[in-house]
């Protein structure tokens, strides 16, 4: 793997197709069953409240980051050896900083809920009840575990095991939460029965993997803790996670501002329009992310790394362009089969703008793997926090003139932010 000879023909294998297929089945099954829900959620509850599901959900997405970069050390790292003791090690000690960030996460949150206790006039933060606010934090919590659980299963190279689980767990939740919905039952209760349902899932998650992998036998502390791995892990995600932090921002505050500009029904309307922004962009960045332990153990020379950076890049926007002119081909005709009744003209506007910012973006994507794939993040943050504040000053700026348009053109501020990491990358792959 160290052969300065290494190029793009070698590098990128049927294998790495077929793990990225799996991977990209995992996490995005659970935009399938979005297409399946939102109809009916606004069928049975109408547009705001389905914005308000949304707000709360990007509200609950914050506590993502008490969790930030351990999936990805754990793809890192347990992919990085084949030698069972250090593969051990490695997992014992990421689930120790799992544990340290749940007991920090469990404290805040107990905070939260004695503070909900002894002032109960405060009913509301906005437009959010703090009660669904709580419900919505817990839900997203399970689901971070259960994707640190599932990293780990990809880590030991089980990938279409992981991926039959995902699929698994995300269709009991979306499962329950239909039968709620034409139950006619509220948010509340949607908010709870997902709740218990992602609680018995990771459960099942965590017996089936430790059966499969031991990490319950893999885990423990006194023997397999080691100073050094915790410190190499730690320099690792320092970046990841000051990264996350800007991307959850990023990523969550959009709706916020839109809910505040015009209210939850167009919220509704602009969070299908960014979902499917979403799918097109995680399509090629789930391939990427199977790449991620091949970037970090090959050494890349100039020569290589020109060979297989330019190579994949042409590739991103190559298959980009035509997917995403075929979806705006039909975009129309697709919205009106899928929402019926609830078709938005507004809802086809903003599609197509996000579609030009999609693939106005597209280069982002090999520069963001590239230089998470670095033993020191740092470039990886830096480019995330030029990315954040470029977006929110565009945010701000065209909002005020173009209004939701404006917010949709704003997420092109990954491109420019993107151009540091491609400085950055140039110079650092020398002869």
């Amino acid at each position: 793997m160290k052969n300065s000879n290494f190029t793009f023909k070698n590098f990128l294998s049927l294998k790495d197709l077929k793990q990225g297929t799996l991977y990209f089945i995992s996490t995005n099954i659970n935009f399938f069953f979005q297409l399946l829900f939102i109809p009916i959620f606004l069928n049975y509850l109408g547009a705001e409240k389905y914005g308000l599901w949304v707000l709360i959900i990007s509200i609950s997405s914050f506590c993502r980051i008490f969790f930030s970069g351990l999936n990805h050390s754990a793809v890192k790292f347990l992919s990085f050896t084949k030698n069972e003791f250090i593969k051990k090690s490695y997992c014992s000690n990421i689930l120790s900083l799992y544990f340290i960030s749940f007991a920090t996460f469990v404290f805040f949150y107990c905070i939260a809920i004695i503070l909900n206790n002894i002032f109960p006039l405060i009913d509301k933060i906005g437009l959010v009840k703090i009660d669904l606010l709580l419900l919505g934090i817990l839900f997203l919590f399970f689901k971070v575990t259960e994707e640190i659980i599932l990293s780990i299963c990809i880590g030991y190279g089980n990938v279409l095991f992981s991926t039959i689980l995902s699929v698994f767990s995300k269709t009991m939740i979306f499962i329950v939460q239909i039968m709620l919905l034409v139950g006619q039952q509220e948010i509340y209760e949607i908010f709870l029965g997902s709740c218990i349902t992602n609680f018995i899932t990771t459960l099942i998650l965590f017996y089936l993997i430790n059966k499969k992998i031991g990490i319950f036998e893999t885990y423990n502390l006194f023997i397999l803790y080691n100073k050094n791995k915790i410190l190499e892990i730690i320099n690792y995600i320092k970046g990841i996670i000051i990264s996350n932090i800007s991307i959850i921002i990023n990523q969550n505050i959009d709706k916020i501002l839109v809910s505040k500009l015009v209210g939850l029904e167009i919220l509704a309307f602009y969070n299908i329009s960014f979902m499917i922004f979403n799918i097109i962009h995680s399509f090629f960045g789930s391939f990427f992310y199977f790449l991620l332990p091949k970037l970090s153990i090959i050494k890349i020379h100039k020569n290589n790394f020109n060979n297989i950076f330019y190579k994949l890049q042409f590739n991103v926007i190559f298959i980009g362009f035509f997917g995403i002119l075929l979806i705006y081909l039909l975009d129309d005709i697709i919205l009106k089969l899928w929402l019926a009744n609830n078709f938005n003209l507004e809802l086809s506007i903003y599609i197509n703008y996000f579609l030009v910012v999609n693939f106005l973006i597209l280069p982002s994507i090999t520069v963001y793997y590239f230089t998470l794939s670095k033993k020191n993040t740092k470039i990886h943050a830096i480019v995330s926090l030029l990315n954040l504040v470029i977006s929110i000053l565009l945010m701000l700026i065209l909002s005020y003139y173009l209004s939701v348009i404006g917010i949709i053109i704003s997420k092109v501020s990954i491109l420019f932010a993107s151009i540091v990491g491609m400085i950055y990358l140039k110079r650092t792959y020398k002869n």
